[in-house]
């Protein structure tokens, strides 16, 4: 009978999920990079509470990705496998991008969070959009603004809309107002849960 060499396969599997892994990073963007991971360890799913009368419930639903290699291939230039794992790795990112832009959707749709606009985005449609979502602030007041996601049509029309507002004095101290009631409300939240925790 044959040595089983556990070790050797266990040095092998953590090298391709470490290769897997960080191409996933790669492809998912800096928007993924920044949303937490917290492992599951049993269940089939997970609910997430957005405040007392919103949450949503996510099923786990699998990712993968798959390649070939030949024996030529195994025995020849190590570059080709690690591109081969590499592809792996995008090949999932692009199915958890996938996925989670999804669950975003169906969120905000949940929450009353659209903002339907025309063909092109106006100041009065951002101005809809920072009223509806909760900000966040740091300690020292300054608004956590979120991160704007557009596809490459939507980006120069947002581009647009936000450079109109920050140019145009009657628009930025609209924006701030709007900012200033979202800093109440955010006070609000952060009393709240200070006296119910």
């Amino acid at each position: 009978m044959l040595p089983d060499f556990p070790e050797s396969k266990s040095l092998i599997r953590t090298f391709i999920s470490q290769i897997i892994k960080a191409s996933l990073r790669h492809h998912s963007g800096p928007f993924f990079q920044d949303v937490p991971e917290k492992p599951i360890n049993e269940g089939g799913g997970f609910i997430s509470k957005y405040s007392d009368s919103l949450s949503h419930e996510t099923d786990l639903k699998k990712i993968a990705g798959s390649t070939d290699f030949n024996k030529e291939e195994m025995l020849g230039d190590k570059n080709i496998i690690v591109e081969k794992l590499f592809d792996i790795g995008k090949q999932m990112a692009e199915q958890q991008v996938k996925m989670m832009f999804e669950t975003i959707s169906d969120v905000t749709e949940k929450a009353g969070n659209v903002v339907q606009t025309k063909s092109d985005v106006t100041p009065e449609d951002i101005f809809k959009i920072y009223s509806k979502i909760a900000i966040s602030f740091n300690s020292d007041g300054t608004p956590v603004l979120p991160t704007i996601v557009a596809g490459t049509d939507m980006f120069p029309k947002m581009k647009k809309a936000l450079d109109e507002i920050f140019n145009n004095e009657e628009y930025k101290k609209r924006f701030e107002e709007i900012i200033e009631t979202q800093k109440q409300k955010w006070h609000d939240r952060e009393n709240n849960r200070k006296l119910v925790g």
